[in-house]
């Protein structure tokens, strides 16, 4: 069931064992993304705001390409989602 006013970010990757998810949401804590088909991952269920984000893949920080991006406090570059 689809919550109204959340949003999906969906991440295309194969031959990967783990991705997970950080967010300016909850302090960048790592949440795990959930595997699909067909090398889609993806984290359900945010609140459709404002928010940073990157992902780690395999244990490495990965910055999907994404429409609009912002410079972290380290000077690396996260995504960010404009509802």
């Amino acid at each position: 069931m689809i919550q109204k006013n959340t949003v999906n970010i969906t991440l295309h990757l194969h031959e990967v064992d783990e991705v997970a998810f950080a967010s300016s949401l909850d302090q960048f804590q790592m949440h795990q993304a959930h595997q699909g088909k067909h090398g889609r991952w993806y984290v359900s269920g945010l609140p459709n705001q404002e928010f940073e984000y990157f992902f780690l893949v395999d244990g490495n920080v990965m910055v999907p390409e994404c429409r609009y991006t912002v410079q972290d406090d380290f000077g690396a570059m996260n995504c960010r989602y404009l509802p």
